[in-house]
């Protein structure tokens, strides 16, 4: 029984209480700096969603600046290591 329980956590089959089997203590772990990224990101386009039916010049580039800045900050920070 003992080399059976060897061989499970071995293979990473066996099951943590909050984690699906198959799936290691560590997934779905993600960087604060990510999450700022992608609000950056939302809030740019909802800006630039706002600014296209009013017409609005000013509104648009405010939308683009923190579009921008979700981009810079997305490479900066390599937003792209996290992807699983």
């Amino acid at each position: 029984m003992a080399a059976d329980d060897s061989v499970v956590s071995q293979a990473g089959l066996g099951h943590q209480p909050g984690v699906q089997p198959g799936l290691g203590a560590d997934a779905h772990r993600t960087k604060t700096s990510s999450w700022i990224t992608v609000g950056f990101v939302v809030l740019g386009f909802i800006i630039l969603g706002i600014a296209l039916p009013l017409t609005s010049v000013p509104l648009a580039i405010i939308g683009g600046v923190i579009l921008l800045v979700g981009v810079v900050t997305g490479l900066t920070g390599k937003i792209m290591d996290d992807v699983h």
